[in-house]
C-alpha cells in the first residue's frame, strides 16, 4: 500500500486512559480535560484497551465511557473499544452491549 494511502487513514491511535472519581464511576470532567489536549494531535482514541483498564473495567462503566466518548469528543475523532474479558463469553456480551449502544445512538455510530 503507497504511503500516502497510510497517512490519509491515519494510523496513529492513542489508548487513552479512563479517569475514575473516588467513588469508581467514570470521572467525565477529567475525561473531557483529557481528550481536549490530545484532540489537536490525534484523531482515533481507543477506550478500555489492553494498554489501559480493559481487562477489569466492569460492563456499566464499559458503557458509561462509550456513551462518554461519542459525544465529547471532537466530530472527526475517531473511537475504538476494547471488549476484553476473561472469557469468549463475556467478550461476546461486551461486544453486544457495545453494538447495542451504536445501534441506539447515531452520534457513537459515526465514530466507529
Amino acid at each position: 500500500m503507497p504511503k500516502q494511502t497510510l497517512m490519509k487513514r491515519d494510523p496513529l491511535w492513542v489508548p487513552l486512559l479512563s479517569h475514575y472519581r473516588d467513588d469508581g464511576s467514570i470521572d467525565h470532567d477529567r475525561m473531557k480535560a483529557h481528550l481536549d489536549q490530545l484532540a489537536a494531535h490525534v484523531t482515533q482514541i481507543m477506550l478500555a484497551g489492553s494498554t489501559g483498564d480493559g481487562w477489569e473495567i466492569g460492563s456499566d462503566r464499559l458503557s458509561s465511557l462509550v456513551d462518554f466518548a461519542a459525544h465529547a469528543m471532537g466530530a472527526g475523532t475517531r473511537l475504538m473499544v476494547g471488549t476484553l474479558a476473561p472469557g469468549t463469553d463475556d467478550v461476546i456480551a461486551r461486544v453486544n452491549l457495545v453494538e447495542s449502544q451504536v445501534a441506539a445512538d447515531p452520534a457513537l455510530a459515526e465514530r466507529l
